[in-house]
């Protein structure tokens, strides 16, 4: 795992990443961004990440290997203020 992770680090800093994979990770990535960016306040709907690379990105339907980047394009700003304001409020209950 931490070779894989280096290698991302790597990747993101410098543009040449060493595996595949990671190219592919930074690619689904970049393209979430530019969903993100189109709709940024309420997103394009649950699981609509994966339809909009099909369409996007060769042909191939992928997930965005990012949950925070899946999140933002599925509900927007406030779909994910909205998820996260749940483990703020369970942490300061427990807190």
């Amino acid at each position: 795992i931490g070779i894989r992770v280096e290698g991302l680090i790597q990747g993101f800093l410098s543009g040449e990443y060493s595996e595949p994979s990671a190219r592919t990770r930074d690619r689904l990535i970049t393209y979430g961004f530019e969903l993100f960016n189109q709709k940024p306040y309420t997103g394009y709907g649950l699981d609509t990440f994966r339809l909009m690379s099909g369409s996007g990105l060769a042909g191939s339907a992928l997930y965005a290997h990012n949950n925070y980047v899946e999140l933002l394009v599925s509900s927007g700003i406030f779909g994910t203020i909205l998820y996260y304001t749940m483990y703020l409020w369970l942490i300061a209950k427990l807190y």
